[in-house]
């Protein structure tokens, strides 16, 4: 009777499998010859699946590169004026200039005067829906070595990016992917050289415009937000302080200057970012907050690290070295807190 049981359970899994297989086989035929067909520059040819996300200038695709079958992901940037095309090409440069495994590697582009496409490797997911996941819609709570290494991966592109003289300048969240477990900088269309000299008020206001364009608002350094001159700015000092909310974030929900926490609430509450708000040493955390509260004594270092990296004085602020230290203090802490290391 067990023989017999267990000569059908094979045949029905040999017979779900053929179908898998079939699915596959048909999805793909559909592809071939329906899905939008890009040949990069590079001769990669990309099948270009549905829309994923989109930006001010631009929108993002999944989609597979023939041949291969390999997932990729298709950032399609419109370009109207000449100024577009040009900073379309120093993303494309940016990427060129790295080859570190966190940060987001370019596998192909191409551009003309309407359009500049760029493929991307296929990441399971962002740092921002593993937040949302654990902390906000309250799943299962943080394991501190994971929490710890994902942060740790985020510092050390940082600091890669840093070491070229250049600075991200848009980092939180959503702009880090997680591939096999290691974080992976990304969205390079912000970053510019770290060294900045405001010469007149004019260089100031300029460089306040960018930064309103291109660094998010609840993880924008207060330097940014009305920058004065003359003054010497090394805006790598921004990426630290965007990291400082980013861990804020991913321990509580959000960045300190865009969530609060109701009076005996456990869950962060979105409130609005100004420029006075970022000016504010943030309120502690309840210590049950979802997603730290159970382990309260891990995160209450980690609540230390980022009050650490939140120095409203950018020439006090610690430098990306000091981040990678605290970073990887957390890392041990964690190895030493998880259960299962």
């Amino acid at each position: 009777m067990e023989e017999k049981a267990s000569s059908s359970g094979g045949v029905f899994g040999r017979v779900l499998g053929l179908c898998s297989a079939l699915l596959e086989w048909v999805q793909r035929l559909g592809m071939l010859m329906f899905a939008p067909r890009h040949k990069l520059d590079g001769g990669m040819v990309v099948l270009r699946g549905g829309k994923v996300g989109e930006g001010g200038f631009s929108y993002v695709f999944g989609g597979v590169e023939a041949g291969s079958w390999r997932r990729v992901v298709l950032k399609q940037v419109r370009i109207d004026e000449p100024e577009q095309y040009a900073s379309a090409m120093r993303e494309v440069e940016a990427h060129r200039r790295f080859d570190h495994p966190n940060l987001m590697p370019l596998l192909d582009f191409s551009a003309s005067r309407s359009v500049a496409l760029m493929v991307f490797p296929m990441c399971s997911r962002s740092l921002r829906q593993v937040i949302d996941a654990k902390v906000v819609e309250g799943g299962d709570a943080w394991v501190p070595e994971e929490f710890s290494r994902l942060f740790d991966g985020t510092c050390r592109g940082a600091k890669a990016i840093h070491a070229s003289g250049l600075a991200h300048r848009d980092i939180k969240p959503e702009n880090v992917l997680i591939d096999d477990g290691r974080a992976v900088l990304m969205d390079f269309g912000s970053m510019a050289e770290a060294k900045v000299e405001l010469s007149s008020r004019r260089d100031a206001l300029v460089l306040q415009d960018e930064a309103s364009v291109r660094s998010t608002m609840s993880y924008r350094a207060p330097e940014l937000w009305e920058p004065e001159a003359p003054a010497f700015l090394d805006t790598a000092k921004a990426d630290v302080w965007a990291l400082g909310c980013l861990l804020w974030a991913m321990a509580y929900g959000y960045s300190p200057f865009e969530a609060d926490f109701p009076t005996g609430g456990k869950r962060p509450r979105v409130v609005e970012c100004s420029h006075l708000r970022v000016l504010v040493t943030p309120a502690a955390p309840p210590k049950d907050a979802i997603g730290t509260r159970h382990e309260p004594d891990f995160f209450l270092r980690v609540q230390r690290a980022s009050r650490a990296l939140l120095v409203v004085d950018p020439n006090t602020r610690p430098d990306i070295d000091r981040a990678l230290q605290l970073s990887v203090s957390l890392k041990e802490w964690g190895a030493h807190a998880d259960p299962e290391a």
